[in-house]
């Protein structure tokens, strides 16, 4: 998103105050920017008129800002800023900040949207000049379509603006429209706001007070919440008493001959302050308070007074309504019929949906529009359970409200109820005594690690390439600051999401920083990998619940050990009390979450034993190395198949038969196949990773299980491989395949190392390269790539 605030960033004040109307406005509020131009701070008011400070690297988030601070006014110029481990103040126009050992200086900025300002065409009608009401009528009590009194309940204000009066009604254009093309601007002046513009009266673009919010209803989306997963993965509201944009495209549903069936679904296009936010969605029904109101050939424009003081300005149309469809019109819905949930499919155009990779996707990231409307439900599959009660109820898979209980542990293995690993605080200032392992040793050694660094240094592929992609990424960030919680609450649909994404954010940056040390040698690097490191360590006390807590550990405590491993053993500043602390956290807020395995789906338990093994080697227990190992060696014969295993796949021990089918389809089973491949192609490579990491460590340290279950490992590569470009064999029916950021450490073992052939793969990994991140798996062609022994 920082590549469209370098369009719309202006740094002149003064005219920022003028324009803005200073009698309104709050010289601590807005946008700041750091000098170095790395973070921004969100200054505004909650609903309680506290000062609220949000530190982010992009003013677009809608995820958890790096810090959330409080401001306390000292003076008329200067506000008192503060928060766990931060301090600083805003004095006249100037904001500094710090936080431990690094100080931030800001200075206030203005964004404005390219298309403030935009002139009505000359085929344009203009429904707001400045100056009159003339295009309005004030809406009838209890109605949305019809008016007649005179729109002289709203106030005409000096430079064109026109102000809601709160509680005096809303107003509707004269004129009805069905095909149209909107221009309007809008303002919001610091109190909590609601308001919206309605097409046809009956489709919301809502217009409410989402400057600086984390999560909730992003600005056009409109008052119904679900499908939460499916907003927008920005938010492009700008703060109160600055001017907005809404662009818009809109195409009235279409009708049969008679005019009252309607054939075809209304569509809508949203550009707010200049980036697309909904593109060409379709929108399948009238929901809400307008369901009543049936859909219709035209309507009138409606601006909404929902208790709340806001403005508009420039408001404008291009009429290209269908000739003959002014008397369209559906049967009225029933008057309190029961609201299905919305449902949605994605846009046609390409684009990450709602909700995807933060600073990705912009132009197409949203799928849904409208306060009172349903949008079409796509064909994407869902479900993992064959004939599920949940399914057969109508419900979301794993619904059940156990699930989203904070004390769900998942299906516990009663295989590994009978444990012998310490999970206790142990009270020292050193790190646990050396033991047998190999250090550094976790799925990289030392001679790996220099090899690494001498490929890059020499400009070889694929280091050399895959090096800028690490460096030049938000993970190898100079100035990255970690975000570390007390408890991280992760539940089913990422509901609730309370740190889950922070924390993969944060080990993923303190393993690409470590890297990134022993490459560079770059001192700067091993000391943000410490920073990282040392934040959660110090915080982190609650451990991980919710029905992906489990999962969110193993992940997470997959590679902590990884970046603690090489930072202890190549990097001298990391003091031993904070080592031993960071021990500690791995044994007492990651343990307990992995050490009993888990019975649902295998990409669970073998990130489990991934993590049991890493966590094992960097706290030098070989109890809990032997249990990741044990764990291992039961899942992952369970996990792909081979024909050898007979008619039907191996029972992981303690769980019965895993679930290989999906909504009631069982592909065939053929060498290769892994349990996960009719879910989909995500999960089943995430639990590959896991197995094939979990092997490399053990190599390292001397337990070959690449040598136990090596022909099952390349079947299953083989089998993928078969399916991807350039080899392109079709798909069997109801399967998919995709290119995944993995496979990179097992060719290298098997081919590179070991000499077996591997024709589909190998010829997969060169369009693959090179490899990025996702949870556990990171940055596998710098480490692996080509590497052989």
């Amino acid at each position: 998103m920082k590549k469209y605030l370098n369009l719309i960033v202006l740094l002149f004040i003064s005219s920022f105050a003028f324009s803005q109307g200073v009698d309104r406005l709050d010289a601590f509020c807005g946008d700041w920017k750091s000098t170095s131009g790395n973070y921004f701070a969100q200054v505004y008011k909650d609903k309680n008129n506290a000062y609220k400070i949000n530190i982010v690297d992009d003013l677009t988030t809608r995820g958890k800002p790096i810090a959330e601070l409080a401001g306390v006014k000292a003076s008329e110029f200067e506000l008192t800023i503060s928060g766990r481990n931060w301090s600083g103040k805003i004095s006249k126009k100037d904001m500094s900040l710090k936080s431990g050992n690094q100080s931030f200086a800001l200075k206030p900025i203005m964004r404005t949207s390219p298309t403030m300002g935009a002139k009505a065409p000359k085929d344009a009608i203009v429904l707001f000049n400045g100056k009159n009401m003339d295009a309005w009528t004030k809406v009838a009590e209890k109605d949305w379509l019809e008016g007649g009194a005179p729109a002289d309940n709203w106030k005409i204000l000096p430079g064109g603006i026109l102000e809601v009066v709160p509680n005096s009604g809303s107003i509707i254009t004269k004129q009805k429209f069905g095909d149209l093309k909107m221009h309007l601007e809008f303002r919001l002046l610091g109190d909590v706001t609601n308001g919206g513009v309605y097409l046809m009266s009956r489709y919301e673009l809502n217009i409410k007070d989402a400057y600086g919010t984390v999560g909730g209803t992003p600005i056009g989306f409109g008052n119904v919440s679900d499908p939460k997963d499916l907003y927008p993965s920005f938010n492009m509201a700008f703060p109160p008493m600055q001017w907005q944009t809404f662009d818009i495209d809109f195409r009235a549903p279409r009708f049969d001959a008679t005019g009252t069936k309607k054939i075809e679904n209304a569509r809508i296009t949203l550009v707010h302050n200049g980036v697309t936010i909904y593109d060409d969605v379709e929108i399948v029904s009238v929901k809400g308070s307008t369901a009543k109101l049936g859909e219709a050939g035209v309507g009138p424009v409606y601006l909404q007074d929902h208790g709340t003081a806001y403005q508009f300005r420039n408001i404008w149309v291009i009429d290209k309504t269908l000739k003959g469809t002014e008397n369209f019109q559906t049967v009225e819905a029933k008057s309190g019929q029961d609201d299905d949930s919305e449902t949605v499919s994605p846009t046609k155009k390409g684009g990450n949906k709602a909700g995807g990779k933060k600073g990705g996707g912009r132009k197409n990231a949203g799928t849904t529009v409208g306060a009172d409307v349903a949008l079409k439900n796509g064909s994407k599959k869902t479900s993992v359970n064959n004939n599920s009660a949940d399914q057969k109820s109508g419900k979301k898979k794993g619904s059940s409200n156990k699930r989203y209980d904070a004390s769900y542990e998942g299906e516990l293995n009663p295989f590994y109820a009978d444990k012998s690993v310490n999970t206790t605080y142990i009270f020292s200032d050193k790190p646990a005594p050396a033991s047998e392992f190999v250090h550094p040793g976790i799925l990289i050694n030392s001679g790996q690690l220099e090899e690494i660094r001498n490929r890059v240094n020499n400009g070889i592929e694929p280091q050399k390439t895959a090096f800028m992609a690490l460096k030049d990424s938000r993970y190898g960030a100079l100035d990255y600051m970690p975000t570390a919680y007390d408890t991280v609450s992760c539940g089913p649909y990422s509901n609730p999401d309370i740190g889950c994404k922070d924390e993969q954010s944060d080990v993923i940056a303190a393993y690409s920083q470590a890297l990134l040390w022993v490459i560079t040698r770059n001192k700067t690097y091993a000391e943000n990998a410490i920073r990282i490191m040392n934040e959660w360590s110090y915080t982190l006390n609650g451990g991980h619940n919710y029905a992906n807590g489990p999962v969110q550990a193993a992940w997470c405590g997959s590679v902590w050990p990884r970046a603690a491993e090489i930072i202890r053993y190549t990097y001298d500043g990391w003091k031993e009390s904070d080592i031993a602390r960071f021990q500690n956290m791995l044994r007492t807020q990651y343990l307990p979450s992995i050490i009993h395995g888990n019975c649902e789906n295998g990409n669970k338990e073998l990130a489990m034993s991934e993590a049991l093994i890493n966590i094992g080697v960097f706290n030098d227990d070989k109890e809990v190395f032997d249990l990741g190992v044990k764990m291992w060696r039961g899942r992952t014969p369970a996990y792909i198949y081979l024909k050898s295993d007979g008619p039907t796949p191996i029972e992981p021990p303690g769980c019965g038969m895993a679930i290989w089918g999906n909504k009631g389809y069982t592909p065939e089973f053929v060498d290769g196949l892994l349990q996960e491949t009719a879910r989909d192609t995500h999960h089943a490579w995430m639990a590959f990773a896991s197995m094939v990491n979990a092997a490399e460590t053990a190599y390292i340290q001397g337990v070959d299980l690449y040598g136990e279950e090596g022909e099952r490992i390349m079947a299953a590569m083989e089998f993928q491989g078969q399916y991807l470009k350039p080899n392109n064999r079709p798909w069997p029916e109801h399967l998919e395949f995709a290119l995944n950021p993995t496979w990179e450490i097992a060719y290298n073992h098997f081919h590179n190392r070991k000499g077996n052939n591997l024709p589909k793969i190998g010829a997969v990994i060169p369009t693959n390269r090179p490899t990025g991140t996702n949870h556990h798996i990171i940055w596998e062609t710098l480490t692996h790539g080509e590497m052989g022994n």
